[in-house]
């Protein structure tokens, strides 16, 4: 199959200005999106966890006065090991869907999104489809003219990640 058209609709929603680029009809996400909802909620969470980390570091360098990914992380760690209350970590979480709301840079908005839904796989174990919807999309956004061999590289390196997860959670 042609590689643009694995991207058809994501072109398509970006010709629209949508927010979200890519979704569970996404053809570039077919094999990934099964795979994903194969694996048991603490597989996904630890996954999850694994791949909200770079995102965080991105935006503490972009925003350095700006704590509110890395608290929100650490709460959701201690929700999974039964240190606080989920209503803690999720008012947390929250504050970074909030802090989306605060900015303009459409890349960034993504990647705050995209935390914040995967932390939220602390709670709901679908929330971690949420990562590839808003990262990939921040990749189509910084890199709109050549994005289409980032984003098959950060889908194999969701991959590579969704192993080492599986290996910890067995």
């Amino acid at each position: 199959m042609d590689q643009t058209l694995l991207f058809d609709d994501v072109q398509q929603k970006y010709r629209r200005h949508n927010q979200i680029l890519f979704s569970q009809d996404s053809l570039i996400l077919s094999k990934l999106i099964p795979t994903m909802l194969y694996q048991s909620h603490q597989t996904l969470i630890q996954w999850a966890l694994l791949r909200v980390l770079p995102m965080i570091e991105t935006l503490s360098k972009r925003y350095p006065e700006d704590n509110i990914p890395r608290i929100a992380f650490q709460k959701s760690q201690a929700y999974v090991n039964k240190q606080v209350k989920l209503p803690v970590a999720k008012q947390a979480i929250l504050a970074v869907h909030h802090r989306a709301k605060e900015i303009s840079n459409a890349h960034d908005i993504a990647l705050y999104h995209a935390i914040g839904q995967g932390l939220s796989t602390i709670h709901v174990k679908t929330h971690a489809l949420g990562i590839p919807f808003y990262e990939l999309s921040a990749i189509v956004f910084a890199h709109h003219n050549d994005f289409m061999s980032r984003v098959i590289a950060m889908i194999d390196t969701y991959q590579l990640t969704l192993n080492q997860a599986i290996k910890l959670t067995s």
